[in-house]
C-alpha cells in the first residue's frame, strides 16, 4: 500500500511540472487598441455637505475619457489613459454664498501612463505606472506597481498591485469661517497608499469566481474644509474634521 501510494504521488508531482513547462502564456497581439468614453451624471436632493447637509446638492457632471494601448513586441506594452471631467455644482457655489444664485463649474483633467511586460514561459506579468490629476483646488500624482502570475492553462491567476498617491489641497474655507481660519489650522497635504490582492479562478465557460483583499493607509487632511458642520449649541458652523490618519483592513 505504501509503495502504492508513494508512486502515485510521484505520478502526480511529474503530471504537474509537465503540464507547467509546457504551458506557455499567450504573447500580445499586434493590434492597437484605442477607446473613446464618454458619460453624464446628474443629480439633485436636498443634503449638500457644503451648507451641513441642509442644501442643493444639484450637480451635472459630462466626462470624457480616451484609453490606447499599444504593444511593442509579444512581451512588452505601453498604455495610456487620458480624460477631463467638467461639472456644475449648485452646492460648491455655496462655499462663498448660502443661496445660490448660479452653479459653479469646475474642471478636472488627468492621465495615467503605464509599461507591462511578461515572460511568457513562467506566465508572469509584470507592470509599473505614473499618474496626475489636477482641478482648481486639488493636485494630485500617483504612482503604481503590478504583479500577476496565471497557471493551470491561464485558468488561475494570483495578482498584486500596489498603489500610492500623493495630494494638495488648495484650502477653501467657508466664506464666513476664512477669519479666523488664516492661519492654515488643516494640513494642505494627504498620502494615500493601497495595497491589494487578488485570486481569480475560471470553473468553467460560464462560471469563474475571485477573491479579493486590500490593505488602505492614508494620512494628512481626510477632511474637506469646505464642509460645513453645524453644532445645536453654537450659532456659527465648524468646518469637517476629521482623524489625520485612517487604516483600513478587510
Amino acid at each position: 500500500m505504501k509503495k502504492t501510494t508513494l508512486t502515485l504521488l510521484l505520478a502526480g508531482w511529474c503530471s504537474l511540472s509537465w503540464a507547467q513547462e509546457t504551458y506557455r502564456m499567450k504573447g500580445n497581439t499586434d493590434e492597437v487598441d484605442a477607446d473613446f468614453l464618454f458619460g453624464y451624471y446628474q443629480q439633485d436632493g436636498n443634503n449638500a455637505a457644503v451648507t451641513g447637509g441642509i442644501g442643493t446638492e444639484e450637480l451635472q457632471d459630462i466626462a470624457t475619457m480616451f484609453v490606447v494601448n499599444v504593444p511593442l513586441d509579444s512581451t512588452r506594452a505601453i498604455n495610456l489613459n487620458v480624460g477631463a471631467d467638467y461639472y456644475s455644482s449648485a452646492s460648491t457655489d455655496n462655499i462663498d454664498d448660502h443661496v445660490s444664485s448660479a452653479s459653479s463649474s469646475d474642471l478636472r483633467a488627468y492621465g495615467n501612463f503605464g509599461y507591462t511586460w511578461k515572460k511568457l514561459r513562467t506566465g508572469e506579468t509584470f507592470g509599473v505606472g505614473l499618474g496626475g490629476s489636477v482641478e482648481y483646488d486639488y493636485t494630485s500624482f500617483s504612482a503604481r506597481l503590478s504583479y500577476a502570475r496565471e497557471w493551470n492553462e491561464g485558468n488561475s491567476e494570483l495578482s498584486l498591485h500596489a498603489q500610492a498617491y500623493l495630494d494638495a489641497w488648495q484650502l477653501i474655507y467657508p466664506i464666513e469661517l476664512r477669519a479666523e481660519l488664516l492661519d492654515n489650522t488643516l494640513s494642505p497635504g494627504r498620502q494615500s497608499y493601497n495595497l491589494q490582492a487578488t485570486f481569480s479562478q475560471v470553473l468553467n465557460r460560464r462560471m469563474q469566481f475571485a477573491l479579493s483583499g486590500e490593505v488602505i493607509y492614508m494620512s494628512g487632511l481626510l477632511s474637506t474644509p469646505f464642509h460645513r458642520v453645524y453644532f445645536a449649541d453654537q450659532a456659527r458652523p465648524d468646518i469637517e474634521r476629521l482623524p489625520d490618519s485612517r487604516l483600513k483592513i478587510p
